[in-house]
């Protein structure tokens, strides 16, 4: 299963939009996904990496995009990542 996850924060505006990026493309990929929405509000080693340029989308642990999102964006890497 490939893993995408979405780091995003309370207040974001640009994280809601990413959020639903990602809901598109996890429903039109072929490929088995799972979504995680992580939340790095609180967690110091988050916050201190992922705090200015959230959101921040990653397939299987690599970055694959940031600020302003496209499902088109995450499809084109789920296309290359393995299942």
């Amino acid at each position: 299963m490939i893993r995408i996850e979405v780091f995003m924060a309370t207040g974001c505006q640009l994280c809601p939009p990413a959020i639903e990026a990602a809901a598109v493309a996890c429903s039109a990929s072929s490929k088995p996904v799972e979504l995680v929405i992580t939340d790095i509000d609180g967690d110091v080693a988050l916050e201190h990496g992922y705090r200015e340029r959230i959101p921040v989308v990653e397939v299987d642990g690599g970055e694959i995009a940031r600020f302003f999102v496209t499902s088109e964006e995450i499809l084109a890497a789920l296309e290359q990542a393995r299942p």
